[in-house]
């Protein structure tokens, strides 16, 4: 069914009538009723016409016995799409929409969901804390930073040593990856006492 402002219109297959006339409305011709009132047409989709069933949360495997089997017919085509709402596997939607008229056997397409989008984690260690954290948000992933000690100076001072989940796993869409930045720490100093002994000499 198709709202509009004051009607709506209801597609109904009937080989009685030319498609896209008018079939009957819903109050009848001449029925006296409120200013305001929601008349529904019943349109002719004509004979050889059909419409497009809701299969919006079902199975693909489902949705799809049901749109190649009769009275439809269609030629079904899958297309994925990810979503954080719709479990992956289930129908988002039909192109063409739910409701449209179309001919009985004729092509449409199956939105499908894929679930939440995946994204990759990045090899970041060895980088800089400022390039590790460009390629982690650059991928649609939130960077957190936690520093550890390392030697003042030495290759590690200032770079990555880690990340977690490891690079190369597939994570969730926004998902965070933690990297450990190196930060130097300069040696320990050590302190020398020196004991003076002091002699005395006596002379009788």
């Amino acid at each position: 069914d198709r709202k509009y402002k004051d009607f709506e219109v209801t597609l109904e297959i009937n080989p009685d009538f030319e498609k896209g006339t008018v079939i009957r409305t819903d109050p009848p011709a001449n029925e006296l009723r409120k200013q305001g009132t929601v008349v529904n047409l019943v349109i002719s989709g004509g004979p050889d016409q059909v419409a497009v069933p809701n299969v919006i949360g079902q199975t693909q495997e489902n949705a799809t016995q049901l749109l190649e089997g009769e009275p439809f017919n269609f030629v079904v085509t899958v297309e994925m799409e990810p979503s954080v709402t719709v479990p992956a596997g289930s129908v988002i939607g039909t192109t063409p929409a739910v409701n449209e008229l179309v001919d009985k056997g004729s092509a449409i397409t199956l939105i499908v969901s894929s679930g939440v989008e995946k994204r990759t984690v990045p090899p970041v260690v060895g980088k800089s804390q400022a390039e590790a954290i460009a390629l982690i948000e650059g991928n649609d992933l939130q960077a957190v930073v936690e520093f550890v000690p390392v030697a003042q100076g030495g290759p590690q001072d200032g770079k990555v040593v880690s990340v977690t989940p490891a690079a190369g796993t597939e994570v969730d869409i926004n998902s965070v990856v933690k990297i450990k930045v190196g930060q130097g720490v300069p040696p320990p100093t050590t302190s020398t006492s020196t004991t003076t002994t002091s002699t005395t000499t006596t002379t009788i």
